[in-house]
């Protein structure tokens, strides 16, 4: 992952929810061609960043590659960090209890 420019991520038909490789292109600043529309509802979405099949032109996708890309801000990007994810969770079962 690490040494990668570009993660590809074709999800199941039906699938819409954000997987693992959307989360690690964006915490990982990676491009990502996915076939996954639904990626466009995410606060975190830029189509600098990913590449939807079947919804972008197949045709912009050299210069999708070849295009640098916008940084994502960190306050989106920590939402999606295992950090605060675990926190989230933790403020939930908290608020359970009381």
């Amino acid at each position: 992952m690490i040494r990668s420019d570009v993660i590809i991520e074709i999800n199941h038909a039906g699938q819409k929810g954000v997987t693992l490789r959307a989360i690690e292109a964006l915490v990982f600043d990676k491009k990502s061609i996915t076939n996954n529309v639904h990626i466009m509802e995410y606060d975190f979405y830029n189509p600098d960043r990913f590449f939807i099949l079947s919804h972008d032109d197949i045709k912009s996708l050299p210069n999708f590659l070849n295009a640098k890309t916008t940084p994502t801000l960190d306050s989106i990007a920590n939402k999606y960090s295992a950090d605060y994810m675990v926190k989230t969770i933790m403020t939930d079962i908290n608020h359970l209890e009381k």
